[in-house]
């Protein structure tokens, strides 16, 4: 417990630390200048000057305040001529949500996706390659049934990439010839290398969050060297704020890797009762007063996991105290996402990181809904923000079949089965069946529950006469390789369509590795 302590200590040392007034984030705008945009064509697919100016006024009212990587003067022009990869990825972006050409961002996704894996290798132009890998980290291509969520991969590779061309080291950089040789660093200051490697280090933990993985890296032993610990009181307090949170849920999933048995001992129960005591009330609390609306939803996202790992417990021993702070943090985020969909709209630039606090905020208020928890809470308050969360997941998704769409369809199903967390017998079974995932696990377990009711589960591969109740999935919206596509004209085509109804039914696949996939 001394141990525990210090650890909390330190925690609240580091979000006391990060407690400097907020600044408001301001939606930049980008401009332009007085030449024309070019046209500009990728792998046989043609982009007149009017969707690729489109495409990044979009990208800098929209995505840009999330993730200010860029500079919002840039030009389509002058983008293009300084980084490739970088230019196709803001249009990418760009194109997510653009009604006036829906199947655009299908288009790009085979065409610009073998260009960020090629920049991995780059040795010119590095860190246009990173910020390219970090905006498409956070607002990823549509994906179908059969492909892998690459972001968790591309995290580990992003944070090594920044790590060779010495964004750890922002203060050395300037020392080493061969660094000091590429433009890019020429062009950018040391605390600008400070702020990227920041956003580096917060995207990889937040990925491994999301899946469920125990960060493998800290940034602890650069952070705290002197010189860059006041490059880092540079920064925008909302950014310092999120590194802070970011460090302190490293070690904190680094303590809940102990707790990931089948079955806890009473030793480890009581062990991760003191762990969660000590880091929520102690670590969270009085955290958000005086903050931005941004700033207190990024505390409400760490408290969220801290407190669903309160479900590997025996639920017998989860009291109402716990109940209903699970429910209030969930319902912070809840209310944060409808307000900012009322008066932003942000399913039409929604980031990966809200997703995933919005899939466990949803895995969390179902269970205790349709569990043994609700008469310790307000039922018809969750039931309304449940089903309006549902709603806004659905206009999250970029195309139907999407992984968003398919996890939105099975959570809803699941909704309307009324015993799904009781056994043959009627009695509770909520038990997690999952508990590798860290806080992940609860958002897992209910894909384990939906396999359970409609698949075979005694045949990996084999499926039930019921599995039509399974959602429809469809591949993106695919244009062939050989067809040349004109967007030349400003009200474009739309591309060529071939959805694969029914994919899971046509062939026998390893729905093992399917579910992996679809929460992932």
């Amino acid at each position: 417990m001394q141990e525990l302590e210090e650890e909390a200590s330190a925690l609240r040392r580091e979000l006391r630390d990060a407690a400097t007034p907020p600044i408001t984030v301001t939606r930049a705008q980008g401009t332009q200048d007085d030449e024309m945009t070019e046209a500009r064509s990728i792998d046989g697919l043609e982009l007149s000057s009017a969707i690729i100016d489109h495409c990044f006024e979009l990208f800098f009212r929209d995505y840009h305040p999330l993730l200010p990587v860029l500079d919002p003067t840039t030009t389509p022009n002058l983008l293009y001529g300084k980084s490739l990869v970088l230019f196709w990825v803001v249009v990418s972006i760009g194109a997510r949500k653009n009604s006036a050409h829906p199947n655009l961002i299908t288009a790009l996704s085979s065409r610009v996706s073998p260009l960020v894996l090629a920049s991995l290798n780059t040795r010119t132009k590095p860190l246009e390659a990173i910020k390219s890998m970090l905006l498409l980290m956070e607002w990823p291509f549509p994906l179908s049934s059969y492909q892998y969520e690459p972001s968790f991969v591309l995290s580990g590779a992003l944070i090594h990439m920044a790590m060779q061309n010495g964004l750890h080291t922002p203060y050395l950089s300037k020392e080493t010839p061969k660094l000091e040789a590429q433009s890019s660093f020429v062009e950018s200051t040391a605390v600008e290398r400070a702020q990227l490697w920041t956003y580096v280090v917060i995207a990889y933990q937040r990925s491994c969050s999301g899946c469920g993985y125990p960060p493998v890296f800290s940034v602890g032993a650069y952070t705290e060297q002197e010189q860059f610990k006041s490059m880092l009181l540079q920064l925008p307090t909302d950014l310092q704020l999120q590194l802070q949170l970011t460090n302190t849920m490293t070690r904190v999933q680094k303590t809940f890797t102990q707790f990931g048995s089948e079955k806890l001992t009473i030793q480890q129960e009581q062990g991760l009762d003191s762990v969660l005591s000590v880091i929520n009330h102690n670590t969270f609390q009085n955290q958000t007063n005086k903050r931005m609306d941004w700033e207190k939803f990024h505390v409400a996202i760490c408290r969220l996991e801290v407190l669903a790992m309160h479900f590997f417990k025996p639920w017998e021993s989860i009291d109402v105290q716990t109940c209903q702070s699970i429910f209030d943090t969930t319902l912070h985020v809840f209310t944060f996402i409808s307000k900012q969909e009322t008066n932003h709209k942000l399913s039409s630039f929604c980031p990966r990181f809200v997703i995933s606090a919005l899939k466990m905020g949803l895995a969390l208020m179902i269970r205790l809904l349709k569990g043994p928890f609700a008469v310790y809470i307000d039922e018809k308050t969750g039931s309304l923000m449940f089903h309006t969360m549902i709603t806004f997941m659905k206009s999250v998704s970029l195309e139907d079949g999407d992984k968003v769409h398919r996890e939105v369809t099975i959570v809803e199903r699941m909704w309307d089965v009324d015993d799904m967390f009781k056994d043959a017998k009627g009695n509770w079974n909520i038990a997690l069946r999952i508990k590798h995932r860290l806080s992940a696990s609860v958002v897992h377990d209910i894909a384990i529950c939906w396999r359970e009711r409609h698949l075979n589960i005694d045949r990996p591969g084999g499926l039930r006469q019921d599995a039509a109740a399974m959602p429809a999935i469809h591949s993106a919206q695919i244009v062939p390789s050989n067809e040349r596509n004109n967007f030349m004209d400003s009200t474009g085509a739309n591309a060529c369509t071939e959805p694969l109804s029914g994919f899971l039914r046509e062939f026998d696949l390893d729905l093992d590795n399917f579910f992996d996939s679809q929460f992932v």
